[in-house]
């Protein structure tokens, strides 16, 4: 197996400078700093201050993570031709860059692998598909995106003829075609999370048997989903997410006014950046 440092992987945030410049700036303060490799993938709209792969036809909505996905694939694929692994995850994640590399030190990169977690069934045209939680993110080793590039073509082709893939799900699309070309299955490992970690146990996943799951949180998770961007600045600076209380389901409703009503850039990634930096609460 291989010693996995983070030089050896290549991370994909999907993101958007003009819609959600707050939480890709968050990303970027936080846990992307420990990635040297790692970039946020936007559409058309440019902002030089975040570090970013721009794909000017992929658009800046939520649909637009299908061709972010893909097309962002290809372009850090051949920008990172010697990266032993790829991890694709969305700009509400956060992700333990150490326990990211512990856990595919456990994986041979130079095999086909495509791993995560959270997984559920989805059936596309009457074949069932296990697929894993696109929200905290997946990884594929680099000898299995070697092989599904030349595909891309087709795929970007082809998945608008699906109606779950024109709606989205990017995560069950790229299932979905491993397994059709490859015969490439999920394989699903602890610490993947498509919730904050005060949601468990309660919150539910699939095992392969179509079993429902929950559990505790795992000593070294991944990473979670549906992280806001004064959670970020908290897991950034060491502190553990609890279960939230009257006051800060207050605070996250006024930082989200801000973030999608205002569209603000810069104020809110200030403010808690300045809080928690100075250990105020």
């Amino acid at each position: 197996m291989d010693n996995i440092s983070v030089e050896d992987i290549v991370l994909l945030v999907f993101t958007s400078a003009k819609n959600l410049h707050e939480r890709a700036l968050s990303v970027q303060n936080t846990w992307l700093k420990n990635f040297p490799n790692g970039y946020l993938i936007g559409g058309y709209c440019k902002d030089k201050k975040l570090k970013m792969i721009n794909i000017d036809n992929a658009g800046e909505d939520y649909l637009s993570a299908t061709y972010k996905q893909y097309i962002g694939l290809k372009i850090m694929y051949e920008k990172f031709p010697n990266a032993k692994w790829f991890y694709i995850t969305g700009c509400d994640a956060y992700v333990y860059s150490n326990n990211l590399c512990s856990m595919l030190s456990k994986y041979d990169s130079s095999k086909d692998y495509f791993i995560g977690g959270h997984c559920r069934y989805s059936n596309i045209d009457g074949t069932k598909v296990f697929f894993p939680a696109g929200g905290p993110g997946f990884c594929l080793s680099s000898s299995l995106v070697k092989k599904l590039i030349p595909k891309i073509d087709f795929i970007l082709s082809d998945f608008s003829n699906y109606k779950v893939f024109k709606n989205g799900s990017c995560d069950v699309s790229l299932a979905y075609y491993l397994m059709k070309f490859f015969s490439i299955k999920v394989t699903v490992v602890p610490g993947f999370y498509h919730y904050p970690p005060y949601k468990y146990p309660g919150e539910t996943w699939q095992s392969e048997d179509g079993s429902e799951i929950t559990e505790s949180v795992v000593s070294k998770p991944i990473a979670f989903h549906c992280i806001k961007i004064r959670e970020m600045y908290r897991l950034y600076s060491g502190r553990k997410l609890y279960k939230k209380n009257r006051f800060f389901t207050f605070v996250d409703f006024v930082e989200r006014g801000f973030v999608r009503k205002l569209h603000t850039k810069y104020i809110i990634n200030f403010i808690w950046r300045a809080i928690y930096r100075k250990h105020v609460c």
